[in-house]
């Protein structure tokens, strides 16, 4: 019953990462999904000088007050939670919901789920649903009406349907903003990425800052429709082996999110359009600079992310020229990263 949102991960910038890399199989990788659409030497399948005018990266700025400004932005992203208990939920809260629809004495797909958090007056539900929160405590058990649009293309069965939804307020969440960024608070929340230091997470925020003013200077014609394919069918490979590490098949998975495939590409391809513009201008910073990779760079790189030259498996799963993009992607970040003057 929830509004069609779109479903994105956070900072998927590094999904080109090696902590992508991972698992096991086999057959070589050659024909591998991840290195359609790339060349043997790791560029993608299109020239980025003909589609990309390159902004100056000779010297890249990054003031004080960007820095600033990213920083306080991660910080509202990942704040701290208190449990409230001891007040009723009113306009603004977001709450943390157990739900159960039913239409006509029939519970229908898509209206039941436990731990959901709901922010009261956001409008990601159906038109009464979040104001029907309003007013009740935390621990209680209560029943609404919700009166579905007309028409409802999620589930056309509950056009202007006036359904019932039993919901439990478990509890209103509190946020709590930390004023700087610690060495605990990358730990906790970006571990994944392998920070666990300020100093890492600021690199990081340096050279996205960064990278972000140069894309902003450098003209990009028109992004290749076939670039975005590749970053669309890449996600899907992800999302299917994610649902494979689940013992689940990808359909399983999106079954969980009531969303099909089709509307899942769909839904990410403006995402996958603004990696492809991102990959193009990196792939003209390479081939202005003529990056290549060595069969020694390949090995020291994995040596260096893993704490293993061994590289075969990986090969096996993604294939060689996927391999080395991330190479290249590493060299053309850690060129530009050098060139970066604090103002």
């Amino acid at each position: 019953m929830k509004k069609y949102s779109k479903i994105a991960s956070l900072l998927l910038i590094l999904a080109l990462s090696l902590g992508m890399l991972a698992g096991c199989g086999d057959e070589e990788g050659s024909d591998s999904l991840y290195s359609q659409g790339l060349n043997s030497d790791g560029y993608y399948n299109v020239k980025a000088s003909d589609y990309v005018k390159l902004g100056d990266y000779s010297k890249l700025t990054v003031t004080q007050s960007q820095i600033k400004d990213a920083e306080e932005s991660i910080l509202h992203s990942y704040p701290l939670t208190n449990q409230i208990t001891d007040r009723a939920a009113t306009w603004f809260d977001t709450v943390n919901i157990d739900y159960s629809g039913s239409y006509n004495g029939e519970k229908f797909d898509g209206g039941t789920a436990t731990g959901q958090q709901v922010t009261i007056g956001s409008g990601q539900y159906v038109g009464g649903f979040e104001e029907g929160i309003i007013g009740h405590m935390p621990g209680e058990t209560f029943t609404i009406d919700v009166t579905f649009p007309d028409p409802y293309p999620n589930n056309t069965a509950l056009s202007g349907a006036v359904t019932q939804f039993e919901i439990k307020l478990n509890y209103i969440i509190d946020y709590q903003y930390l004023e700087e960024i610690t060495d605990d608070f990358v730990s906790t929340n970006f571990a994944g990425y392998g920070w666990n230091t300020k100093d890492q997470l600021l690199d990081y925020i340096k050279y996205s800052t960064a990278f972000e003013s140069l894309a902003e200077s450098s003209e990009v014609s028109e992004v290749p429709e076939a670039l975005t394919d590749y970053f669309v069918n890449t996600y899907i490979a992800d999302q299917t082996r994610t649902a494979e590490q689940y013992g689940m098949t990808l359909e399983d998975l999106l079954n969980i999110y009531n969303i099909s495939e089709d509307e899942l590409r769909a839904d990410y391809r403006e995402q996958a359009e603004m990696y492809a513009r991102e990959a193009l201008i990196l792939q003209a910073i390479a081939e202005d600079s003529n990056v290549k990779v060595s069969k020694k760079e390949l090995r020291d790189f994995f040596l260096e992310q893993t704490g293993s030259s061994y590289y075969t498996e990986h090969k096996k799963n993604y294939g060689l020229p996927y391999l080395k993009q991330s190479v290249i992607r590493y060299k053309i970040e850690n060129m530009l990263k050098e060139r970066i003057e604090i103002e």
